[in-house]
């Protein structure tokens, strides 16, 4: 297995990119559309190369569906661990956006670096990016937490947009912790976020190389772990914030930003799966996935 790269027929960086914008600030991102099929790694295509470890998933949970691939989670035990490379330095800003397929109207989780089961302190987090239910309908959500004190967050939702059951849904964060603002967009709609605070608000991302950051978990009180279901593609995290239209830019389709790179031969290394990879120009440019 091998991580999408220039030699298999991907862009990776601006500069080989149709679409440099789409590269700006990116701290990870995870495909499972353009990636090897099976395995318990999912390839991190950012600059800091934090690979996820699928955690109790087998080689059926890679799949396709629409115009791309997915990792299918089963809500019981089925998780992606990234470590604890990500977001150093305390940023003031952070972006997020992912693909979600849901039948249900349950959570789903993009990013979650969520520890509350030990006592306050550094150590206690709950931060997260994804979608969470009320009055049966699926909404975007987001919070952050100061230094392990469950009182003092800030969370960023809205109602204004939802999530529509058996198809593929875009949504995206834009957040600036130290304005306490922040856009939301779902499927190339963007609002402003409605933002609820308590105790002192977070000004900035809290440090901490101790608690992972996660897909489809988190760990809560006294030990439990909760898991969830659903289908999920390409996830990006962002230092900073990202424009309105490249929110509605990053809606277009599930890989904008990993188009074929020019003059390349795809499918060239083994490993890959060039129909796969040929019908991906297909899809470059096109309309929600």
């Amino acid at each position: 297995m091998i991580a999408p790269s220039r030699q298999s027929g991907f862009a990776r960086n601006p500069s080989e990119s149709q679409f440099p914008r789409a590269w700006q600030g990116i701290e990870a991102w995870w495909c499972p559309s353009i990636h090897p099929r099976g395995g318990n790694r999912l390839f991190d295509l950012g600059p800091k190369r934090c690979d996820g470890t699928l955690t109790n998933m087998a080689n059926d949970d890679w799949v396709v569906s629409g115009d791309g691939g997915a990792l299918d989670f089963d809500g019981t035990n089925d998780h992606i661990d990234y470590g604890t490379g990500l977001m150093s330095g305390s940023p003031t800003q952070i972006s997020c956006c992912g693909w979600v397929y849901k039948t249900a109207a349950t959570e789903a989780y993009f990013v979650t670096r969520y520890n509350t089961t030990v006592a306050l302190g550094a150590n206690r987090r709950a931060d997260y990016f994804g979608i969470e239910p009320s009055g049966g309908t699926l909404y975007p959500a987001s919070y952050f937490s100061v230094a392990g004190t469950p009182s003092s967050f800030q969370s960023f939702n809205t109602t204004a947009l939802s999530i529509t059951l058996n198809r593929w849904n875009f949504v995206g964060f834009s957040i600036d912790l130290a304005a306490g603002s922040g856009v939301i967009c779902v499927n190339g709609r963007t609002v402003a976020a409605t933002r609820t605070t308590g105790g002192t608000p977070p000004t900035a991302l809290a440090a901490n190389g101790t608690v992972p950051w996660r897909t489809q978990v988190y760990t809560g009180s006294a030990g439990t772990a909760f898991y969830f279901n659903g289908l999920l593609d390409s996830i990006r995290l962002f230092r900073g914030t990202q424009p309105q239209e490249m929110l509605r830019f990053f809606s277009r389709n599930r890989t904008i930003g990993l188009e074929l790179a020019e003059g390349l031969v795809c499918g060239a290394e083994a490993g890959f799966n060039a129909a796969w990879l040929a019908r991906q120009s297909t899809i470059i440019g096109g309309g929600v996935a």
